[in-house]
């Protein structure tokens, strides 16, 4: 049901859509980082997803260019090739993640490339992630967090006399969750 949903909302950004990329995504296996992710965080990644529909032999991606997205299929199958001079290929198919650990390389480092080709055999369907949607993510996911730990120090007394600086600093050196005192 969730699969059919997506395959009729190509270029859609309803609320619904949303809700229904949210649910896709938290089911599929290989992406591990969005296992234990906060609601907000991994709703912010879907309200920037894209629904590709990729017609044989179109590439979702080509080895050697620089890592934007992160692709996830949805229906449909896509040739990978991971070494070309040696015709090394294989399948990815409904609900495999066709990049992660580029996309994760990437995240850690700006410089990675893509180290395999995908091309659609027969028509293929994607979520695509982009780089910039995952790190704008992150980042509000990281001020959401700091906001939090600053309206507890704000609310507690012993900070309350604190110069607004300095409660900014004790606030990004607490960890998510850690007791005040």
């Amino acid at each position: 049901m969730v699969f059919q949903a997506l395959q009729h909302s190509v270029g859609e950004r309803s609320s619904k859509h949303i809700d229904t990329v949210e649910r896709y995504l938290r089911g599929v296996p290989g992406l591990r980082f969005m296992e234990g992710m906060p609601r907000g965080f991994v709703r912010r990644l879907c309200e920037a997803a894209e629904i590709h529909l990729l017609q044989d032999g179109v590439a979702a991606f080509e080895a050697g260019t620089p890592v934007s997205s992160l692709n996830v299929v949805i229906a449909g199958q896509g040739l990978v090739t991971r070494d070309p001079a040696r015709e090394e290929t294989e399948y990815v198919g409904i609900g495999e993640v066709a990049d992660y650990d580029d996309f994760m390389r990437a995240v850690a480092s700006s410089q990675h490339t893509r180290s395999t080709s995908v091309h659609a055999d027969g028509q293929l369907l994607v979520v695509s992630i982009s780089r910039a949607a995952y790190d704008g993510a992150m980042r509000a996911q990281i001020e959401d967090e700091l906001q939090a730990r600053m309206d507890a120090i704000s609310a507690s007394g012993i900070f309350k006399a604190l110069p607004q600086r300095l409660r900014v600093a004790v606030a990004e050196c607490l960890r998510p969750g850690m007791p005040l005192l």
